[in-house]
């Protein structure tokens, strides 16, 4: 059985891959100039084809 310890480390890891995909993504949107508000939906940066939510996972 997990630790109450060991659990808080695994939400704690698991809320920093949150964190930092969103952080990614706003980085990401600042450095090529896009609106964060009303921005499009996610795109491939090569081709511009709007990407699934199964292809952002």
């Amino acid at each position: 059985m997990l630790q109450p310890v060991q659990l808080l480390f695994a939400y704690i890891f698991i809320l920093g891959l949150f964190v930092g995909s969103f952080l990614n993504a706003l980085i990401d949107r600042l450095a090529t100039g896009e609106s964060l508000v009303t921005s499009t939906r996610s795109h491939c940066d090569s081709c511009q084809k709007k990407l699934k939510a199964f292809d952002l996972v």
